[in-house]
């Protein structure tokens, strides 16, 4: 018999729940971590190939989960939350991502409240019954999460609340945004930075 792992890591002011299971009938392993009951990032191998060999074991694949486990426990630890966020499997008929109003956020004009719009296609076509899910991290401020999930026309708005998303202060902000369906997962990154023009105001 298979058992998961579930181990709670804090890292700053953040606590993050780490949990681990096999998922047998899909050949995978995966591990997701949660913040505050929210999924914000995972990974997911295949152990197809060996479980093709006869001398693979249950044991064996309780190894490799627990390998799996301990890994991403302790690159939390080392702060590398960025990593949860990079695709682990990937296929011929992947699925991509886009953020289509990254000049919107930055505008500042938001009223503390930022809409991210963000499109996920497959084969050149809007996917519906996607999550997304994204992080914005500015310097010396508290990390913000959301998800959602898209609609028929593959689109998707998550709402965070923002403030000041570009000062003297932070002069930057970091964005990972994932998308997940069915097993295949597309990850982009950005890093906003304030323009010359706005620093002159």
């Amino acid at each position: 018999m298979i058992f998961g792992f579930n181990t709670d890591v804090k890292h700053g002011d953040t606590v993050y729940h780490v949990q681990s299971e096999a998922r047998e009938r899909e050949l995978l392993l995966q591990t997701q971590v949660f913040v505050t009951g929210r999924c914000i990032g995972k990974r997911a191998s295949s152990y197809a190939d060996r479980f093709a060999q006869p001398e693979f074991s249950s044991e064996q694949m309780h190894d490799l989960l627990r390998e799996q486990h301990r890994d991403v426990v302790e690159r939390i630890r080392s702060g590398e939350v960025g990593m949860l966020f990079a695709p682990a499997m990937r296929s011929e008929e992947g699925i991509s991502l886009e953020w289509l109003n990254p000049d919107a956020v930055l505008s500042g004009d938001t009223g503390g409240i930022a809409t991210f719009v963000l499109k996920v296609n497959r084969a050149g076509q809007g996917l519906g019954g996607a999550r997304v899910m994204l992080r914005v991290e500015m310097p010396e401020s508290h990390t913000r999460y959301g998800q959602a999930m898209t609609d028929e026309a593959g689109e998707a708005r998550v709402k965070l609340s923002i403030q000041n998303t570009l000062t003297a202060k932070h002069d930057r902000i970091d964005v990972l945004l994932q998308a997940s369906h069915a097993g295949q997962l597309a990850t982009r990154k950005y890093r906003l930075r304030k323009s010359a023009d706005d620093e002159d105001r």
